[in-house]
């Protein structure tokens, strides 16, 4: 029921986008004043894609909150400028539009109806109050730190307040811990790629051009979400945390900026500026999943890897984007940590450790925001090109440095041996 739930609110709010993207070009130039109501349209549409992705993914009490916030604000909004005529005030241009027709009352069931859903979510998922254990003793859930397989069963089970002590080799116990986490790393993985299925297909239909090129787009976008997926299935133990869940958010995020970049790769057509939103919050996500993991004591080296290989995604993506508007020279720059991660088979030592480095992670964190740079509307070709020029050379210096460092390091005993190389460049 919660999964059904989950989909029918992110799917109410897919088709509120949907319209409100097929509509803002017209109504940015009819109402051109201020932010511009189209513009104001491309917000709206993307505040509705994160909140039905955050519904999708999570589920939770505040992922549906969010969506009845979205869902409610926009339906208000076409009701009140439906009936009343407000004038422009501040950078808000006067939106009045007395007119039904299909499109707009799509929306406006489409936004009851997922304020409605998300409003059932709400309710469904509201906390209820502790079972208790026989003699009256409340029984707390686990915390989250179950999904942390480096603690003892025995830590685990001392942490949360008001549990009853267990023998530490309690093998109910631990088959009790092993089994919720596994579940719950299935149902991760398993709404990333639900997540992934529903908004790729909208996206690869609403700016179709043509059904090889649709399902070209949907199948990279399905290598980035499957993978990573697959990353988190593949585990042994199997295990998601709170950071986890957030890269796969991203993941999802990765995939539909796949899902709008391949069709420009054949076309030449250029970026739609949805995707440089979408791009942005995959971005802007890459800052929030390492505090978290180091937050909830959660860090591990199967989340670092599944963030780098993120990343390098989202790089990779961009790069299609920006290849039809300044030139294929800047798939490069997707194409470097691939090409350094392939000679590693090769030259085994490749593949070694290095010590942290905050220029390597500066120099990682400027290859998306050049390309990101190089695709926001206005910015000229020019300029653009001068951005991603810069990042290229960054990132053969990096890595150059990095190849040299670990030849000198060859063999046993070299220091760069001893650490464990950091997975964000």
């Amino acid at each position: 029921m919660n999964m059904a739930l989950r989909v029918l609110t992110a799917l109410a709010l897919f088709i509120d986008a949907g319209v409100h993207i097929h509509l803002a070009p017209g109504y940015q130039g009819a109402s051109p004043g201020g932010i511009g109501q189209g513009n104001l349209f491309l917000l709206e549409s993307a505040a509705a894609v994160l909140a039905a992705l955050y519904v999708l993914i999570r589920g939770s009490r505040a992922s549906f909150a969010l969506a009845l916030m979205v869902a409610l604000s926009a339906f208000a909004a076409v009701m009140v400028y439906r009936y009343v005529d407000i004038p422009a005030f501040g950078p808000f241009p006067a939106m009045y539009d007395p007119v039904w027709f299909f499109e707009k009352s799509l929306s406006a069931v489409a936004e009851a109806a997922g304020a409605l859903l998300a409003a059932v979510g709400v309710v469904r998922t509201a906390p209820s109050a502790a079972p208790t254990l026989r003699g009256g003793q409340p029984r707390v859930p686990l915390p989250e730190v179950m999904d942390c397989p480096g603690l003892s069963i025995g830590t685990i089970l001392r942490r949360g307040a008001g549990l009853p002590k267990l023998p530490v080799g309690s093998m109910v116990a631990r088959w009790l811990m092993d089994s919720r986490t596994a579940e719950r790393a299935s149902s991760d993985a398993k709404a990333a790629v639900a997540a992934y299925g529903v908004a790729g297909i909208w996206l690869s239909t609403v700016f179709s051009t043509g059904l090889g090129l649709q399902v070209a787009s949907l199948a990279a976008g399905a290598v980035v979400v499957g993978g990573a997926a697959a990353s988190i299935l593949r585990r042994a133990p199997r295990f998601s945390t709170p950071a986890d869940r957030i890269t796969l958010l991203r993941a999802v995020l990765v995939g539909l900026v796949g899902v709008l970049a391949i069709p420009g790769l054949f076309t030449g057509r250029p970026a739609d500026p949805l995707l440089v939103v979408v791009g942005c919050a995959a971005f802007i996500l890459d800052a929030v999943d390492g505090p978290v993991a180091r937050r909830t004591g959660t860090a591990s080296a199967a989340g670092a890897r599944l963030d780098t290989s993120t990343d390098a995604a989202l790089v990779l993506v961009l790069s299609f984007a920006t290849a039809a508007a300044i030139g294929s020279w800047t798939l490069c720059i997707g194409a470097a940590y691939y090409v350094f991660q392939a000679a590693g088979y090769f030259r085994p030592h490749l593949r070694g450790s290095l010590p942290a480095s905050a220029a390597r992670k500066a120099i990682g964190a400027f290859q998306p925001f050049a390309l990101l740079l190089a695709l926001v509307p206005g910015v000229t070709p020019a300029f653009a090109a001068t951005a991603l020029a810069l990042a290229l050379a960054l990132l053969v210096f990096s890595f150059t440095r990095d190849v040299v460092e670990l030849e000198r390091g060859r063999g046993a005993g070299s220091p760069a041996a001893k650490v464990r190389r950091p997975l964000i460049r």
